[in-house]
């Protein structure tokens, strides 16, 4: 039985611990769970059309559990209308296929809230690595979506502060491309939350198994 579900992350999964393990563009999956989508970086690398036929293709795996990471990146120069318009097919494959989405987004939360909100989008979506404040925490939830939190809970106040006041259904850890293990976020995760690591790890792996049906076998 698994212990520890770690969201997203671009490295092997460890014994104990239900790795969701992030596919960018071109990369094959292995026999673990897996997230595939075209990440804003990636626009340009080949055809939109190509990269889209690619995670269709993907999401015939059982393995693959949600799309992305995919979203809105203000920082790159890659235009955010051509941006948008790639996130939103990403949201109607995943409206499709009924898979949750994993979101990127960096700096662009009213121009993903608008998307989100224009394609009717109502699977579950999780913005990963969030490292905001608590008002932007509270317009996520708002909207019906759920927050991804990393290594910043161990040194950014702003998301320490949000951590400690999401609601419990609404969030989960991860490592993403860290130099940590998600053993360490999770105590640093429990200490902020005041409560002992097992209650923890019971809260993460109910929301998992709450938006992902697919977990639900490696949870019980």
């Amino acid at each position: 039985m698994y212990k520890y579900l770690d969201i997203h992350t671009h490295r092997p999964s460890e014994d104990d611990v239900l790795s969701i393990i992030n596919l960018r563009i071109g990369e094959t999956p292995g026999k673990n769970l897996f997230s595939c989508g075209l990440h804003p970086m990636d626009i340009g690398k080949i055809s939109t059309d190509k990269a889209l036929e690619w995670i269709t293709e993907m999401l015939k795996s059982q393995l693959c559990v949600a799309v992305g990471e995919t979203g809105v990146d203000k920082l790159i120069n890659i235009d955010v209308a051509l941006q948008k318009k790639v996130f939103e097919h990403q949201l109607m494959i995943a409206d499709k296929s009924e898979r949750p989405v994993i979101i990127h987004n960096v700096r662009a939360l009213p121009e993903i809230l608008n998307s989100l909100k224009k394609m009717k989008f109502r699977n579950p979506f999780i913005f990963h690595g969030f490292t905001g404040k608590p008002e932007t925490a509270r317009q996520i939830v708002h909207a019906g979506g759920r927050l991804s939190f990393g290594k910043s809970i161990f040194v950014s106040h702003a998301t320490r502060q949000t951590f400690m006041q999401i609601p419990t259904n609404s969030f989960f850890l991860e490592t993403d491309e860290a130099n940590c293990r998600i053993y360490d976020i999770y105590h640093e995760a429990a200490k902020l939350r005041n409560i002992n690591l097992n209650e923890l790890q019971k809260i993460v792996l109910e929301n998992g198994r709450q938006i992902i049906e697919s977990l639900a076998h490696g949870i019980e």
